[in-house]
């Protein structure tokens, strides 16, 4: 048996024990954040006839050419690299932007943004969300997924080269491998972060979700669970800076003016809520 092999056969048994001590855990630490945000979050923000820019998605934006076509979407899609863009299968995208976002000004005429584990790759994430607002029309909405700056995962992302990330990826999360190709920053990636920039750029934060869960260290089981502990700490003591992932929806006010947004009322409260902890 090659070395391949024992290793294959190992991570296995680890990742069968992982998932045994994670089934003992409430629902709500069970829950995957990107699998929630594109099966539940965002697809209840669909409808027929809207204009939706997906930001970041290249050749696989959420919204593929079946549910355009169904729904009679308008599906504009924006990435900094063109050859992502071209990737995408045909009819994906109606109109396609090549452009760094944070340096892009929309024309203010989407309906919804959708923007999944994009965020955590760019330098400026305040400046996105400006741009956002120049994007959305008054009334739209921005989904944004979120991989938390405060993860393990996400430290050691920003501690470790380019090259061992790709390595370990290869060897350990084979699933993974041709997907992680841009630079990782977690600028101010954190739900409370989110909450403030948002607010400084005029968008209101209409619904927000926070996730617990990580599939990463699964293929060690020590290592998985010191993790969770370090978890199950960091929920009792401030679920929201400690989540390993969020989706929050941000919302374009019909009176938006720029960064300074004047209401007449109290914004209504934001649907912030834990997935499965009911």
């Amino acid at each position: 048996m090659n070395f391949t092999a024992v290793l294959s056969t190992i991570i296995r048994s680890q990742r069968r024990l992982s998932k045994a001590f994670d089934s003992c855990l409430p629902r709500h630490f069970r829950v995957d954040g990107h699998w929630d945000f594109r099966r539940e979050f965002a697809t209840a923000y669909f409808r027929p006839g809207i204009e939706v820019w997906d930001i970041g998605g290249g050749k696989f934006p959420l919204i593929d050419a079946v549910t355009k076509r169904r729904l009679n979407i308008h599906s504009v899609g924006l990435d900094i690299s063109a050859a992502e863009l071209a990737a995408a299968a045909p009819g994906t995208y109606d109109e396609t932007f090549v452009a760094d976002v944070t340096h892009f000004a929309g024309r203010g005429t989407a309906d919804l943004i959708i923007c999944q584990a994009v965020l955590e790759h760019v330098p400026d994430t305040e400046a996105t969300l400006k741009a956002f607002g120049t994007i959305l029309k008054p009334g739209g909405t921005a989904l944004v997924f979120v991989p938390a700056r405060n993860s393990w995962f996400a430290q050691l992302n920003l501690i470790l080269s380019e090259k061992m990330k790709r390595e370990l990826l290869s060897l350990l999360h084979a699933e993974f491998e041709g997907g992680q190709g841009f630079p990782a920053y977690y600028d101010r990636c954190t739900a409370p972060a989110f909450r403030q920039m948002s607010a400084a750029c005029g968008l209101e934060v209409s619904a927000e979700r926070l996730y617990h869960e990580s599939g990463y260290f699964r293929v060690a089981f020590p290592v998985h669970l010191l993790w969770r502990l370090w978890v199950l700490l960091g929920f009792g003591f401030d679920r929201a800076r400690w989540a390993e992932t969020f989706s929050m929806a941000l919302r374009k006010p019909a009176e938006f003016e720029g960064h300074a947004v004047a209401r007449k009322s109290s914004p209504r409260p934001a649907d912030i809520c834990l997935i499965g902890s009911v």
